[in-house]
């Protein structure tokens, strides 16, 4: 699972520091599975189909991140289906670390958290509320499983585990002079592409049904 942006447990980061051997800790590592791998391909496939129902002229918007809601219908395809990759399989190299990307699976996990939300309102069923814990090792009984402040608040543990910044949301970020812009990228411990970096995009003749099959495969573990 590639995780861009997420912090390690707090023990592997003084290991390291201790260690002095101070190395990229957005390695590749296993991909998600069982209720945490289910969570997220039910957030993908919902985004999918908004997308392909959405009027042309129509933004598709998630209000997860601003960087991925402006993006084109194919652009957020075809982003969610390189997100989707490096979440449900094993990568030769992680995730560029740019603001489509963490915007991506910001928009990703801001759907997860919508299902989550909407399953409490709606009070019948407990199956994602019941990932989310099973995810979070949370050992503590939930004090009333319907209330919709106390999700909110292990929602935000959640998406946590996964960003631990808004760097892509910094629109002022990309106002600045070249000079004020590369200090200010320094001093919030990001590449120069950053913000440059073009979300990817289908092919001219790839229509908007055959990724969004493409991504389903995707999610459902088998290579297309």
């Amino acid at each position: 699972m590639l995780v861009l942006g997420s912090a390690p447990p707090l023990g592997v980061l003084e290991a390291v520091a201790l260690a002095g051997e101070l190395e990229d800790l957005t390695a590749v590592g296993e991909p998600i599975e069982g209720g945490e791998a289910k969570l997220f391909g039910s957030a993908l496939v919902a985004m999918s189909d908004a997308i392909l129902q959405a009027a042309e002229d129509e933004e598709s918007c998630f209000n997860g991140a601003r960087v991925f809601d402006r993006m084109s219908r194919s652009q957020q395809l075809a982003s969610l289906e390189v997100v989707a990759r490096h979440l449900f399989h094993e990568t030769p190299a992680c995730l560029p670390l740019t603001a489509w990307s963490e915007a991506t699976l910001a928009s990703v996990l801001h759907e997860a958290k919508r299902l989550v939300e909407e399953e409490v309102e709606e009070g019948e069923k407990s199956e994602y509320r019941q990932m989310v814990l099973d995810t979070l090792d949370h050992d503590e009984e939930v004090d009333n499983w319907d209330d919709p402040e106390e999700w909110e608040g292990l929602l935000g543990c959640y998406e946590d585990r996964f960003l631990w910044d808004l760097d892509y949301e910094d629109e002022e970020a990309t106002d600045l002079s070249p000079e004020l812009s590369r200090q200010n990228r320094a001093v919030m411990g990001i590449g120069e592409d950053y913000y440059a970096a073009i979300p990817p995009d289908l092919r001219a003749d790839e229509s908007l049904q055959r990724s969004a099959e493409r991504l389903l495969a995707t999610v459902s573990g088998r290579r297309s």
